[in-house]
């Protein structure tokens, strides 16, 4: 029984593993988040890209996808910082002795600063990398009108002469 059941769960990691993989080129990509996707719903990595981008947008891709998990760490950081800060000021401004307050002080003070600092840091690279991200899609997708004009000549709805209809 455990080996067929070891069995059933290896066939079916092994069918959703392959179901992972891009088949083909995609005809369009999606932005969300820090991420591209296919039409099917498929993640894009680096390694997947790099197989039907061409050089320059694979490297607008790259630093796009490289700022954004750059500003991801940032602000996990500056928030790891942050927390501690702001639990050592609440404990500083409740603490009855001297001694207490500049204890808690001396380590709210780094927390809050180098943690905020990070914050703000983190802010750039996002924006740097979603905007990288959005050049990436607008490049990639083709090039669609929402509307297709046209043009005639001759008899129209309201008489006869040239007429646009979008």
């Amino acid at each position: 029984m455990k080996k067929f059941l070891t069995l059933t769960i290896l066939v079916l990691m092994s069918v959703t593993a392959v179901a992972q993989y891009i088949d083909g080129v995609p005809q369009s990509l999606k932005r969300r988040g820090g991420n591209l996707y296919t039409d099917e719903g498929v993640k894009l990595n680096p390694e997947t890209a790099m197989t039907f981008m061409d050089e320059n947008t694979y490297s607008i891709y790259r630093k796009g996808y490289g700022h954004f998990r750059s500003a991801a760490g940032l602000s996990i950081a500056g928030a790891a910082l942050l927390i501690p800060g702001t639990i050592f000021t609440v404990l500083a401004v409740n603490s009855y002795e001297m001694a207490g307050n500049i204890i808690y002080g001396m380590l709210a003070v780094p927390g809050l600063v180098l943690g905020t600092g990070l914050l703000v840091l983190s802010i750039p690279f996002y924006w740097s990398g979603i905007s990288k991200l959005k050049t990436v899609v607008k490049t990639y997708n083709p090039q669609r009108l929402s509307f297709a004009p046209e043009l005639s000549l001759g008899a129209q709805p309201s008489g006869i002469g040239m007429g646009i209809r979008f």
